[in-house]
């Protein structure tokens, strides 16, 4: 049988929309009666919720969370709110829903329940904090901010007003690493000896397209950052991360190897948006354990469908491949929020605090870098 799976997904990439699958997400294993939702189509036997969620922001983020929310049954979009009227008309007009420059207006709707932050993730703060003392759950793309400060107002504000603050870990909603993580947990791999995440990119800007790094974060922060929360779903929080880096024209680091120190073993974090254009945008996994480890890689390799490889190597045996199935992760994510919302899942696949960490990790390894020398991690 070949080990190499060709599948269409979806997966975050700064500018890019990429295709993927997912197989199940959360703490555990969701059942979807016949006919429930399905890679974004609902039926009667779906999501029987009810929530008004007003998406901030009509770029790609937002037209893309508008889209997963306006495919689930009981969710309506009741605004959606962009500096720019024309953008918010476009996005609003595709989700049948009203179009607004004033966000003070949904903030003091009553009927709104909820409030999708889809702007950079420098302003999320700015946003986020007034939402929730307004009585708003609150959901982010990742990174939730680019310091700490604003991430612990953002939890604070959260905590405070007792109000869900979410933020969209897409990698817990991959199938390969929902069931690595699994594994890990139910003890099939034994004790953790080591840890290797990577991603791998191409510069994803140009001279005619600049990205404002002040605005969304450095490389070392919106790329890394997706492997720093999904080991920190997996282990917890390290003792110390020691990183080296390579800087590019403008002084940004570009293209960076961390390494977090746990109690008992390591994990080696890369992080590049300094590839060859011939190389194809690429993520990687593997935990190592005393009795088994588990790998998945995936690569574009040309057109929409990757190549995804997802194996497992015994400890005394051969190698074998995992298949997995699944469903879109940018719905999983979006659909566990509302999940959440109504009491029906638990927060914390895409609890802010554990985000915050994550984003304490990646800070950390930027001063690192800066520091040539090891930090702990706060």
């Amino acid at each position: 049988m070949n080990h190499v799976f060709s599948f269409r997904w979806t997966m975050y990439h700064p500018c890019t929309i990429l295709k993927y699958i997912v197989f199940h997400f959360g703490r555990r294993t969701v059942s979807f009666a016949p006919g429930a939702h399905i890679c974004g189509s609902w039926s009667p036997s779906a999501v029987r919720v009810t929530m008004r969620v007003a998406i901030v922001g009509a770029g790609w983020a937002g037209g893309r969370h508008a889209d997963m929310f306006a495919s689930m049954k009981g969710v309506e979009i009741a605004a959606v709110v962009a500096r720019s009227t024309t953008r918010a008309k476009t996005v609003a007009a595709k989700v049948h829903s009203e179009a607004t420059t004033d966000l003070g207006s949904v903030l003091r709707d009553d009927s709104i329940d909820a409030v999708d932050v889809c702007v950079p993730s420098g302003v999320h703060r700015e946003i986020a904090v007034p939402a929730l003392e307004a009585g708003k759950h609150v959901f982010m793309e990742t990174p939730m901010a680019l310091t700490a400060e604003d991430a612990d107002a953002m939890v604070v504000a959260g905590r405070d007003n007792r109000r869900i603050l979410g933020v969209a870990q897409l990698m817990k909603f991959v199938g390969p690493y929902v069931m690595i993580r699994k594994a890990f947990r139910d003890g099939d791999l034994g004790e953790p000896r080591m840890a290797h995440a990577a991603r791998l990119s191409v510069a994803y800007w140009s001279e005619r397209k600049p990205r404002d790094f002040s605005v969304y974060g450095d490389p070392m922060i919106e790329l890394m950052i997706f492997e720093y929360e999904y080991l920190q779903w997996l282990f917890g929080s390290p003792r110390a991360v020691e990183a080296r880096g390579v800087r590019g024209p403008t002084g940004a680091v570009l293209h960076a190897l961390a390494t977090l120190e746990y109690e008992d073993h390591l994990a080696f974090v890369e992080g590049s948006a300094m590839m060859p254009r011939s190389w194809p945008f690429t993520t990687y996994l593997r935990i190592q354990g005393t009795a088994s480890s588990l790998e998945t890689r995936d690569r574009f390799l040309g057109g929409e469908n990757p190549t995804t490889e997802f194996l497992r190597y015994r400890a005394e045996g051969t190698m074998e491949p995992v298949e997995f199935q699944g469903q879109d992760p940018y719905f999983a994510e979006c659909e566990h929020f509302v999940h959440c919302v109504s009491g029906k899942e638990d927060v914390e696949p895409i609890d802010g605090e554990s985000a915050a960490k994550a984003l304490a990790v990646a800070l950390a390894a930027r001063e690192s870098v800066d520091r040539r020398k090891p930090v702990r991690i706060p």
